[in-house]
């Protein structure tokens, strides 16, 4: 603490000093009305303990002065200011009333605390309900306990240190950087759980994982390393027999798109086919009954007459609308050939037949 006050202390000089003594002697009996002082020959304000007292002789004339020296029981003030706060220095005779008064300076550095900036320095502890306003400097080693209001802004040196709040904390009280980084490292760790959440290009690292869609699934999912494995899976051909002479088949269950191309692949002209060669009447009718597309191929013999080479999908009719025809008009030759393509359940005649081969 620093300057002391007291209510009530007033005593009288047992003897005179003049402008010049450090110390004067007051009346024992009320010795102890007066604080007690201890600072020595420290310089005030910032020494521990001291107090101002004012003498005033018969005449008015008064002096203020800073006493920094009385133990408790002695009507001896020493290390004492003379002159203070604009008075001077004077003598005063034996009986000269002695008291402590609140000064004009006291007052106004109360009226001045409400609003001004506090600098503390040296070693200082706040104890009980403090408000400060203004700006707050602190220095040296300040404790506080106890509820302490900062409305400023507050400057604290390097080496302050609060107590750590307990974790989950979530008020105003002051945050260590122990409380901060213990925070952050559970934040950190924490498995964090995203429901309907939106995230905007996240960027992922480690291996993040995703539930597996079910098979042919078809949607903005994501998709996971197992959905797509299963899915190639699914939709891939699988082979019975071993060897050369297997057989690839298509997995029926698989993609239904993949599965019909599959199949018209395996199915398709020329696949699994040989030409054969087939006895044919002129003018007879011939139905493909394979359920896949011929080739069929006819060299004429002699002829007198133009040749005709005749596909059609209905009955056998030469004058069908639907009927495909192709015509040789050279007559008289003979070894010219033709080749027609002939559809499942199609019918096909020749009205020369010399040589007749399918690719069947």
């Amino acid at each position: 603490m620093a300057q002391q006050f007291s209510n009530n202390a007033r005593a009288l000089l047992v003897a005179g000093i003049s402008y010049s003594d450090t110390s004067l002697v007051i009346q024992s009996a009320k010795a102890d009305l007066f604080p007690v002082a201890n600072t020595g020959a420290a310089p005030v304000p910032a020494a521990t303990n001291w107090f101002k007292a004012t003498l005033q002789n018969s005449a008015g004339a008064v002096e203020i002065i800073y006493v920094r020296t009385r133990t408790a029981g002695s009507g001896v003030f020493s290390n004492i200011l003379r002159g203070q706060e604009g008075t001077a220095a004077l003598s005063f005779v034996a009986g000269t009333v002695v008291g402590l008064r609140v000064t004009a300076q006291d007052v106004q550095t109360a009226l001045d605390l409400a609003g001004q900036n506090n600098a503390f320095t040296g070693n200082n502890t706040f104890s009980g309900a403090n408000t400060f306003s203004g700006a707050t400097t602190l220095t040296g080693n300040n404790s506080f306990t106890g509820t302490n209001t900062f409305t400023g802004p507050v400057a604290l040196p390097s080496s302050a240190t609060a107590v750590t709040q307990t974790a989950g904390n979530s008020s105003t009280a002051l945050a260590t950087t122990e409380f901060a980084s213990s925070a952050i490292v559970a934040e950190r760790t924490a498995a964090a759980t995203l429901t309907n959440k939106t995230i905007a290009s996240p960027a992922l690292t480690g291996t993040p994982t995703t539930p597996t869609a079910a098979v042919n699934t078809n949607n903005t999912q994501v998709a996971s390393t197992a959905f797509v494995v299963a899915q190639i899976a699914d939709d891939a051909p699988t082979k019975t027999g071993g060897g050369a002479s297997g057989t690839w088949d298509i997995n029926v269950n698989g993609n239904a798109a993949t599965a019909t191309l599959a199949t018209n692949v395996a199915n398709g002209f020329g696949v699994g086919q040989v030409w054969q060669g087939v006895g044919r009447g002129s003018g007879t009718w011939y139905q493909n009954t394979t359920g896949r597309p011929i080739m069929v191929f006819a060299r004429w013999g002699t002829f007198a007459a133009a040749v005709s080479f005749n596909v059609n999908p209905n009955a056998p009719d030469y004058s069908g609308s639907t009927d495909i025809t192709f015509t040789d008009g050279d007559s008289g030759d003979s070894g010219d050939y033709g080749i027609i393509v002939v559809p499942p359940n199609h019918y096909y005649t020749c009205n020369n037949w010399g040589d007749a081969r399918e690719l069947r």
